[in-house]
């Protein structure tokens, strides 16, 4: 989504006027409608100004990602480290199985650890369940 589509949600989501908009930062009411049919771009302190006003990140209004803000991202990659801890203890669990299947104390052992392996292994490959 580029700049003037994500601006124009941005205001019309928080029920705000072009002309409102145009007040709260102090700018003519043209440059608004100018960003919102992508003719010119804001200032760097107006960018600063509107990402505080609809409190989303720069790189949201800039660039073509769909973070709003920081904690978006974070809250990814936290869901991502979430389900590869679960799938190391998994593999631990069913590595440990296996060597007391085996009725050996030291395959269980070593097979918790090799599931715990394959667990890094599939998270070094991207590779997920």
């Amino acid at each position: 989504m580029k700049f003037a589509e994500r601006i124009e949600r941005l205001r019309t989501e928080k029920h705000i006027s072009q002309d409102k908009l145009a007040n709260i930062l102090d700018v003519p009411f043209g440059n608004v409608v100018k960003w919102e049919q992508g003719q010119s771009y804001p200032s760097t302190e107006e960018l600063i100004k509107i990402s505080d006003i609809f409190d989303v990140s720069i790189d949201y209004l800039i660039k073509e990602n769909e973070y709003r803000t920081y904690n978006d991202i974070n809250d990814e990659v936290d869901e991502e480290d979430e389900s590869d801890e679960m799938m190391m203890i998994g593999g631990f669990i069913l590595g440990t199985a296996a060597g007391l299947v085996t009725g050996n104390l030291m395959w269980a052992s070593i097979g918790g650890f090799a599931g715990l392996g394959i667990g890094f292994i599939m998270k070094a490959l991207d590779i997920s369940l």
